[in-house]
């Protein structure tokens, strides 16, 4: 389970920002996807697929948008970046791109 919660913007509790999630195998993406939460927290679960279907649930709670989006996706073993970015607070875009990347290791 992954919480982001964004540092050089402020949202209150009812203002609406989409989140592009997109996790790559090496430079290839795999998968891409806009969220969408309220306030300044996002959460979302990554579940390793037995099967090579890649499916997405949620959030849990749809009034407010609340609670955790799960994507369920066949992980093979390795090094995956997972880009997540800000594309728009409210109806609002941002002046700058608001984004981070991370590494994560899939073992066996």
């Amino acid at each position: 389970m992954f919480n982001f919660e964004p540092t050089t913007i402020q949202a209150d509790e009812t203002t609406p920002l989409t989140y592009p999630i997109t996790i790559y195998n090496d430079t290839k993406p795999i998968f891409s996807k806009a969220f969408y939460s309220l306030g300044n927290v996002f959460q979302l679960e990554l579940i390793d697929s037995d099967n090579n279907k890649t499916s997405v649930s949620g959030p849990d709670f749809t009034d407010p948008i609340t609670g955790a989006y799960h994507i369920q996706i066949p992980l093979d073993p390795g090094l995956y970046t997972i880009r997540a970015q800000i594309t728009a607070i409210g109806s609002n875009v941002p002046e700058q791109e608001i984004f981070d990347e991370f590494k994560i290791r899939v073992t066996s």
